[in-house]
């Protein structure tokens, strides 16, 4: 649940500062029950209410050089009367005082004539301390007294999140290797509440409807989102946060999706599972078109009270699926126009990779949330931070380290450059190979799986040499579908489906090994929750490309060959859609590179690409097209001299307009 507090003070002399307070605390997804909401606001309250109190877990309280208004046949006023009451509840009181040389209003300073009120003022500092402020409301300075109650409250409710885990399955690793802290794992998500924290505090104010989390590969983006900051909303957090759905998108879902309006739609179906009828490509393609909007949409399927969250995950593959410009612009600004419409009940929160944010800034309404501050960079972990998430999860599962080990995880991941996954991943080895009895993680253990540096590489080697001779040498086809390389960039993970490799056993045999318990640095899943949902697979994490060395030696020498197939195939279907130039269908040479290339990683050419490997059919076809001048019928004729036409002589040729060419 959020933390809820009381802000005590007198109410003329201290309105501003109240209201400054108030403010911030608010900002920090702290609920306040304040007087200024209360019917009677324009003056101090004449009667102590407890109803004020109630549920409060802190109070605030501002002390200047009056004690208020004290009530008929009471000697004490109202505002020390919520501070008793608060005692009496056990609240924590946090008091901040005006320091004695502060210029102050005279009307307001009644330290002459009411000598109870330097009584008061020296038994709250001597009972609690006081931090101290002046005439100006900023002055007063919530991070250090707020922040160590927020830190002994953190440190509370995690004890009681722990007592909360004691039903961890025995047998399953709290550690989720290369894959990212998701709802399940969320309990066991440690080290991050600080960042946490600055996330809520964006989100509570009235612009931070769209956020996006940007840092490097590896920094733990996802996890920051999909557990950390998950799990407090999920408990209330904000306010009725706890029912805000959750909508997880990732714009690569599904595989052939030709524009992102596709991958929303398939998150929210999975969000309102049943309730919406319409497939999932039909639902993007009235987005994409304004037939419907997001608004209207949440309109019918939200319930009160309730809003919708999408967190779209590794948003920098809007620029890795060949979508069209255009259609990544008109995404970007529906769904910025769409969340900031507060009665569209409509959030959004993004991942991507630092080095995409010059991409996204391109759209003015991303920009605008760049400029604004919703944009929250994670740098790498702190060893305080990484020692959390190594120690914690284990704590809170009922297993320890032996001595000294831990030190050495932090030393060893000290060496390495974005070494969280070889972390996460070396902690799940680890598990696998505790000593079961002592509920314990050895030293030796650690050596036998190669340490932080090698545990991936060793781990996937040794799976690969217990297959079949002949499986191995599918290497080049299943990676080849799994890494896509463009110039300048580091690698990227593309997500293919299963079926891409349906008639290759070899390729199979090599996705179940590398997905499969002992080694999961594959991972096999399905495009969305609607049912006959096609089958997937991808690599775990971006990490892979340098740690595992026979990947990284791959891609060194794949590199080129990947590379050129991706351009060509880009620069066939730019043909097909934008200029269908004569000059343009490629020489014998051009072709030949790209079939042996092919052929290497057994892929198989696109139709828009396929259609190119044919110049002179491409010429031959162009000849119907009624408006072609004589020159250029002259000098198809020329290039086309002893060709026989083929049977498609006869049959105009329609151009296509689509993404996926049919030839």
């Amino acid at each position: 649940m959020a933390h809820k507090a009381f802000v005590s003070s007198t109410f003329k002399d201290l309105k501003d500062h109240r209201m400054h307070v108030i403010r911030n605390l608010r900002r920090a997804g702290i609920d306040v029950n304040a007087m200024e909401d209360w019917p009677a606001d324009s003056d101090e309250p004449k009667k102590f209410s407890q109803v004020r109190l109630n549920e409060c877990a802190v109070c605030l309280l501002l002390v200047a050089f009056r004690r208020g208004f004290v009530p008929k046949g009471e000697s004490r006023s109202i505002t020390q009367l919520e501070y008793d009451a608060a005692l009496k509840q056990g609240m924590d009181v946090l008091v901040f005082m005006l320091d004695d040389d502060a210029y102050w209003q005279a009307k307001f300073d009644e330290r002459e004539k009411d000598p109870a009120l330097k009584v008061w003022r020296t038994d709250l500092q001597e009972r609690h301390g006081s931090e101290l402020f002046t005439h100006d409301p900023s002055s007063i300075d919530l991070t250090g007294a707020l922040g160590r109650w927020l830190e002994k409250k953190s440190a509370g409710q995690s004890e009681l999140r722990k007592s909360e885990r004691s039903d961890w399955p025995d047998g399953k690793s709290p550690y989720p290797g290369l894959l990212w802290f998701n709802e399940e794992y969320a309990p066991l998500f440690f080290g991050r509440d600080q960042e946490v924290d600055m996330l809520v505090n964006k989100m509570s104010e009235p612009g931070g409807r769209v956020l996006l989390v940007s840092g490097a590969s590896g920094s733990g983006k996802s996890s920051l989102v999909a557990a950390g900051l998950w799990y407090v909303l999920k408990n209330g957090r904000l306010p009725e946060s706890q029912q805000w759905k959750w909508c997880p998108v990732q714009p690569s879902e599904p595989s052939k999706a030709q524009s992102p309006f596709e991958a929303l739609a398939l998150g929210l179906k999975g969000a309102f599972r049943g309730r919406i009828s319409i497939s999932s490509g039909d639902l993007g393609a009235k987005l994409a078109g304004h037939e419907t909007t997001i608004g209207k949409l949440l309109a019918l399927h939200l319930d009160q009270g309730q809003e919708l969250v999408v967190f779209i995950d590794q948003l920098e593959e809007l620029f890795t699926q060949g979508f069209k410009n255009e259609d990544i612009k008109t995404f970007l600004e529906q769904l910025v126009m769409a969340a900031r419409e507060k009665q569209n009940r409509f959030r959004v929160v993004a991942t991507v990779r630092s080095e995409f944010t010059g991409r996204l800034v391109e759209s003015e309404a991303v920009r605008q949330i760049f400029n604004a501050g919703y944009n929250y960079h994670l740098g790498p972990v702190s060893p305080r931070t990484l020692q959390d998430m190594i120690e914690r999860p284990a704590q809170a599962t009922g297993y320890v380290f032996e001595p000294q080990l831990v030190d050495i995880i932090l030393r060893d991941a000290a060496q390495e450059p974005g070494s969280l996954p070889l972390v996460a991943y070396a902690l799940e080895q680890l598990f696998k190979r505790r000593d079961k009895d002592k509920r314990t993680f050895t030293h030796d253990a650690y050596k036998a799986i190669g340490g932080v540096a090698g545990a991936i590489g060793m781990q996937a080697d040794q799976v690969m040499d217990e297959l079949a001779v002949d499986v191995p040498g599918a290497f080049d086809r299943v990676f080849s579908e799994l890494v896509q390389l463009e110039r300048g960039r580091p690698p990227l993970r593309k997500r293919p489906r299963l079926d891409t490799f349906i008639r290759n056993m070899a390729a199979n045999q090599l996705i179940e090994a590398l997905a499969g318990q002992d080694c999961r640095i594959l991972v096999k899943g399905k495009e969305g929750a609607e049912e006959g949902a096609e089958a997937t697979v991808e690599m775990a994490h971006e990490k892979l490309f340098v740690a595992w060395p026979k990947l990284k030696k791959w891609i060194d020498s794949s590199g080129t060959d990947l590379r050129l197939i991706d351009y060509e195939e880009e620069s066939a279907i730019r043909w097909h859609e934008l200029t269908q130039h004569l000059q343009e269908p490629w020489q014998q040479e051009r072709v030949q590179a790209i079939q042996k290339a092919l052929a290497r990683f057994n892929k198989t050419a696109s139709p828009c690409l396929e259609k190119l490997f044919h110049p002179q059919q491409i010429r031959i076809e162009r000849l119907e097209i009624e408006t072609l001048s004589h020159q250029e019928r002259l000098q198809i004729g020329k290039k086309t001299r002893g060709v026989r036409r083929s049977a498609t002589w006869s049959r105009p040729v329609p151009r296509r307009s689509t993404r996926y060419c049919m030839g």
